[in-house]
């Protein structure tokens, strides 16, 4: 069955109120396979919501659509194995207080809220989303103040973008009291999944506290709308700089052509592709995993054949205060005593790192 684009069809909060959260309602759309339909009969670690305007783009394609595979549950996300924890990132020893993980000394990430608008099968903070974050911003105000080596801080969750204009100025507004915190990042899919949430409105709001930063989880060039660019072309116009971040998935864009296609586009629209991740060992990301010796193989193909300002940076998320490694694009093959050995285009070649 189509769905009917109301007069309040552009309305972000229209779009929130009428999203599609159950199997009955799912079907009302779309003819479930065997094993989404088992999925749905399970009690779900990971809520499923859909708004109305991505179940637009999953109407009448087929079960194996990109979209479809990272919003519409499958039996397989229920999995369990040794290697995938409810906490890959070990992001809950590392909570300062309240809403505050800090994992690095001079950056920290804000949780603002559990919610989005829509839930991805790989999420990594699925362990958090079946309850609400009590958001005491009196206390995480007061824990930056008196941490003067923090100068950079990411509002994260869920996603922050589906807070209310009101309530995401409170946040931002009480950040920016404080002198030493220079860089305010925001990480977001709404341009993706709501992308009616970029307003006026909001643009104008987050202009008034620049430098702001916002990363964008893209994951294939089908996500790229004519409202998405839309919605991109007012956040890049109200002068903040965007970045995205992309998860490397199994059969939604571990190859290189798929990426190649996805970053190119990207900086076609004003958004630089910052990082590649490598999927996090979660639980539900069984059938999403890429096996990290294929994601360096990618990231290297994709460098020898594009523009610089199209390779991000291939990382992979370790667990606590280690974070984020870079995997690639890397040419060095192996370093020796005062010497690096590198390998381009199945090229070695010997550097040394001696002046005499």
């Amino acid at each position: 069955m189509k769905i009917k684009k109301t007069k309040n069809w552009d309305n972000w909060q229209w779009q929130l109120c009428n999203s599609i959260s159950t199997k009955a309602e799912i079907q009302k759309y779309l003819t479930l396979t065997e094993e989404e339909i088992s999925a749905f009969n399970q009690p779900f670690r990971l809520p499923f919501t859909i708004t109305p305007y991505l179940l637009n783009q999953l109407v009448n394609i087929d079960s194996e659509c990109i979209l479809r595979k990272q919003f519409i549950p499958r039996i397989s996300e229920f999995s369990s194995s040794k290697y995938i924890f409810d906490d890959p990132l070990k992001e809950d020893e590392n909570i300062a207080v309240n809403n505050i993980i800090r994992r690095y000394k001079s950056k920290s990430a804000l949780i603002c809220t559990n919610k989005c608008a829509a839930y991805c099968r790989y999420c990594t903070r699925r362990r958090r989303a079946n309850f609400e974050v009590k958001f005491d911003l009196h206390s995480c105000i007061n824990y930056f103040s008196s941490h003067k080596e923090i100068n950079d801080v990411l509002l994260t969750g869920g996603d922050p973008l589906i807070l209310s204009d009101e309530k995401l100025e409170e946040i931002i507004c009480s950040l920016r009291s404080i002198k030493h915190i220079e860089i305010l990042r925001i990480g977001t899919r709404v341009p993706v999944i709501l992308p009616m949430r970029v307003t006026k409105s909001l643009i104008k709001m987050l202009k008034k506290y620049h430098p702001i930063y916002i990363n964008i989880h893209f994951s294939n060039v089908v996500e790229i709308t004519n409202e998405c660019i839309l919605a991109i072309g007012m956040l890049a116009d109200g002068g903040i700089p965007l970045g995205s971040q992309t998860v490397l998935l199994k059969g939604i864009n571990d190859s290189a052509d798929s990426l190649e296609k996805l970053f190119r586009k990207l900086l076609n629209i004003r958004v630089k592709p910052y990082y590649l991740y490598q999927c996090d060992k979660i639980h539900g990301c069984k059938d999403f995993y890429v096996k990290l010796g294929k994601g360096v193989n990618i990231i290297n193909t994709i460098q020898e054949n594009s523009s610089g300002l199209s390779v991000p940076h291939f990382v992979v998320d370790l667990p606590g205060n280690i974070g984020k490694c870079v995997a690639g694009p890397y040419n060095i093959k192996k370093g020796l005593k005062n010497k690096i050995i590198f390998n381009k285009e199945k090229l070695e070649y010997e550097y040394s790192d001696v002046i005499q």
